[in-house]
């Protein structure tokens, strides 16, 4: 590459200030990138602060219900009904194969995720949910993982 460029009339020191522009160059961009990424994720995480309208997706009409019931108890979100008076949307996914798992995401409207919860078999049995499997896993995912998380933005 020196040899092409020297056959050009280029001197070794004004290859360098090429290659150290280039790379300011380069380093700039990223920079650029990752700030813009780093904004979005705060955009996003402005979604999830109190008060905000919380639209619960779920296909188990249990889960649905102990979800809601949890957030009147927390006080922090507002249930509602309709999707589009939303402003957030707390997917709540669950299975039962002995145990309920839950597998928890909440989105903006137009489907961008803001955060993933982990997935697991909530052990919230004997803490006020009067052997209520489905009802325990909901308060136990609430209590473990999301009401944590929320709390740790302020």
């Amino acid at each position: 590459m020196v040899l092409v460029f020297r056959k050009k009339g280029l001197s070794l020191e004004v290859i360098f200030k090429t290659y150290i522009m280039k790379n300011k160059i380069i380093f700039f961009l990223l920079s650029l990138f990752f700030i813009s990424i780093n904004s979005q994720a705060q955009d996003l995480d402005s979604l999830l602060t109190r008060g905000n309208k919380v639209f619960i997706s779920s296909e188990n009409k249990g889960v649905i219900k102990y979800t809601k019931e949890k957030i009147i108890l927390w006080n922090y979100w507002k249930t509602v009904e309709d999707v589009n008076e939303a402003d957030i949307i707390l997917h709540m996914d669950a299975t039962w194969s002995g145990v309920y798992k839950i597998a928890s995401y909440i989105t903006t409207k137009d489907d961008k995720i803001i955060k993933r919860f982990r997935t697991e078999a909530w052990n919230n049995f004997w803490s006020g949910a009067k052997f209520n499997v489905k009802k325990a896993s909901v308060f136990g995912l609430f209590e473990q993982e999301i009401i944590p998380y929320i709390h740790g933005l302020e």
